[in-house]
């Protein structure tokens, strides 16, 4: 059964979060991690939150985390996802028990609303919001590869860039990807950033370079 809240959080925040703030104290280290990465520019766009209270449904799993909304394609909250701020053990993201991800790719609602032509498909949520807010339109497929469902979604674009990360995974996933998209006769190209590299390290002067010179796969 796929999680969903009926909360709108394209309007505000998700119900037992608070959306970050510079003044608030007890989120300074959330903040200060989106200052760092230069990422404090997305948190009105994107209603990105935290929380220090456990509850019932997610005990204490976002602690030390920011919250980041998920929307289906017509902008409904479907559930938070958490993205680690420090270094410890942990995994990066965490999503609660139930997420089906492979039903859903963060941003859609909102680049479907650009009506471009295109679309640019990331592994991390960070890099979305990223090329979202430098204009791109983007989405991200929650790792590296694509399920049926997200391909499906994908029928709204012409044009299908892929920039998956320059590792095994990703290249794994870039390739499995590219031979269901272009059974379905979508134009893929192939945005191949430096190994080790995302947007958010190489910055998008950078990347506005990899994205023009982008391969045309099929």
């Amino acid at each position: 059964m796929e999680y969903e809240e009926s909360v709108d959080v394209v309007k505000k925040i998700p119900n037992g979060f608070t959306k970050i703030n510079e003044d608030i104290n007890l989120c300074k280290k959330h903040y200060a991690y989106l200052k760092d990465r230069n990422l404090t520019h997305c948190i009105d766009t994107f209603k990105i939150g935290f929380t220090t209270s456990t509850d019932s449904r997610y005990g204490n799993n976002f602690k030390d985390r920011i919250i980041i909304p998920v929307h289906n394609i017509k902008g409904k909250y479907i559930w938070p996802e958490g993205r680690l701020i420090t270094n410890v053990k942990k995994r990066k993201y965490y999503r609660p028990n139930g997420v089906n991800k492979i039903n859903a790719l963060f941003n859609l609602h909102r680049t479907i609303k650009i009506q471009r032509k295109y679309v640019i498909v990331v592994e991390g949520i960070i890099d979305a919001m990223i090329l979202h807010m430098a204009g791109y339109s983007t989405v991200c497929c929650f790792g590296a590869n694509l399920s049926i469902e997200q391909i499906s979604a994908l029928t709204h674009f012409y044009d299908i860039y892929l920039c998956f990360d320059v590792d095994r995974a990703g290249i794994n996933g870039f390739v499995k990807s590219k031979k269901i998209l272009i059974g379905l006769g979508m134009k893929i190209y192939r945005i191949k950033l430096p190994r080790h590299q995302d947007v958010n390290l190489i910055g998008i002067s950078r990347f506005k370079k990899y994205f023009e010179n982008a391969k045309l796969i099929y």
